[in-house]
């Protein structure tokens, strides 16, 4: 449970800040910035069809723990895109995010 609420909150981060960086300090156009926030949506979305397959090559447990890795990986590599605006390593974090945190969630509350 404790891990869930985690992952939410690291999802209201995740949400909260990009249309702050790309609005105010790249000018984007606030329509490109929700473009830009349904990538994450977009990885979580395919994460989902995908448990079934996961889940006949590894065990919950595991599947939880990979969830968890790739989770942190995605925040680190966000950081790294914001200090460097390297968009695409920003976008591809944004999908990993996404598709982690549905191999995370879905696994998680099943256990």
């Amino acid at each position: 449970l404790l891990g869930i609420m985690v992952f939410g909150l690291c999802s209201a981060v995740i949400f909260i800040l990009p249309p702050f960086m790309f609005e105010n300090h790249l000018h984007y156009q606030p329509w490109l910035v929700g473009i830009i926030g349904l990538i994450c949506p977009a990885g979580f979305l395919i994460g989902s069809q995908l448990i079934p397959f996961i889940n006949k090559h590894l065990s919950m447990e595991q599947s939880t723990l990979w969830g968890l890795i790739f989770i942190l990986i995605s925040f680190v590599g966000l950081g790294l895109a914001q200090m460097t605006l390297w968009l695409p390593l920003y976008y591809l974090m944004l999908f990993i995010y996404g598709f982690a945190g549905a191999v995370f969630q879905i696994v998680a509350l099943n256990i």
